[in-house]
């Protein structure tokens, strides 16, 4: 299989891309990365590559602007897994070679995320999803087999900062007080970035999963804001001060604001989205696949385990 990155920091080096592609070696899975030259100038890149390369991946330094060497490096792999992030539009040159090659036996898209046709999507967020529409019905109308993750809030940016929007950059659960979006009581999904990876290997050669959307909702970690907060209390032996932020103080203040910065509000409608309206939780049809039902042998991280290790 060959795992593409893209531009450095939305690649096999980062975030989300290191651990599927650790969890493709782990799990034994022959594994081409393909890295940007450019990563080249950064030293941390470069050691986490090199990491890769003594756990038995290939290296490849191949630009996805050079169509033909991309073509060629397509035809020694059966999979494809992308995880460019705010890049997402460079996935049409990958698209164009995996056409070409005509070998690829499986493509997952850079997604990971929401499910981008389950839902509509509010602006100024709705563009990274209407491109990321627009980009399955690419590689759909190109025949071209795929498989779709949708693993929804990774715990590492969603838990950790108790989707906190002031500071929106704090990694960290808050320990004198919170804000709770809403209520508090819609259900969200939490996965830990490893399980991500893992269950996504582990998908890889499932033929139950070619041409499917796959959701990640393992039972234990659908949870909501007020229970999270309660368990995050229990754990450091302190009750929050807390606040609430209704849809309209979410609207008015963070996402309608236009002297914000465009990502300092498309991050707010998203989490509206979420934690408001509710978009992660909705009931399966019995055909709908869910990772931790396809794959029960595989043990997962809860969210309250996750937060042991920050107590």
């Amino acid at each position: 299989m060959l795992f593409y990155g893209g531009k450095q920091g939305s690649s096999a080096t980062g975030y989300i891309g290191r651990h599927i592609v650790n969890a493709c070696l782990e799990q034994g899975h022959p594994t081409f990365v393909q890295v940007r030259p450019e990563a080249a100038r950064d030293v941390e890149k470069v050691q986490l590559v090199l990491s890769f390369r003594r756990a038995g991946a290939k290296i490849f330094w191949v630009s996805l602007d050079d169509h033909d060497e991309l073509v060629k490096l397509l035809k020694q792999v059966d999979v494809v897994i992308c995880t460019v992030s705010h890049f997402h539009l460079e996935q049409y040159k990958l698209i164009n070679a995996i056409k070409e090659a005509g070998n690829i036996k499986k493509f997952y898209p850079s997604e990971f995320g929401t499910d981008v046709d389950r839902n509509p999507h509010i602006p100024p967020g709705d563009k990274l999803f209407t491109d990321k529409v627009a980009i399955r019905r690419t590689v759909e109308a190109l025949g071209i087999p795929y498989t779709y993750i949708s693993a929804n809030c990774f715990m590492g940016f969603f838990l950790a900062s108790f989707a906190q929007l002031e500071p929106l950059s704090k990694f960290f659960p808050p320990r004198d007080s919170v804000v709770i979006h809403g209520d508090g009581n819609v259900k969200i999904v939490w996965m830990a970035e490893k399980d991500i990876g893992t269950y996504t290997a582990k998908s890889i050669d499932d033929p139950r999963t070619l041409n499917r959307t796959v959701y990640f909702r393992p039972p234990k970690n659908v949870l909501t804001m007020n229970e999270q907060v309660a368990i995050w209390e229990s754990k450091i032996g302190k009750a929050l001060k807390k606040s609430y932020l209704s849809e309209k103080e979410l609207f008015a203040k963070y996402i309608q604001d236009e002297k914000h910065p465009w990502l300092t509000r498309a991050a707010p409608a998203h989490m509206y989205e979420i934690f408001h309206r509710g978009d992660l939780y909705f009931d399966f049809g019995p055909d709908d696949l869910e990772a931790s039902v396809l794959y029960p042998e595989m043990g997962y991280t809860t969210t309250e385990s996750y937060l042991e290790l920050f107590v």
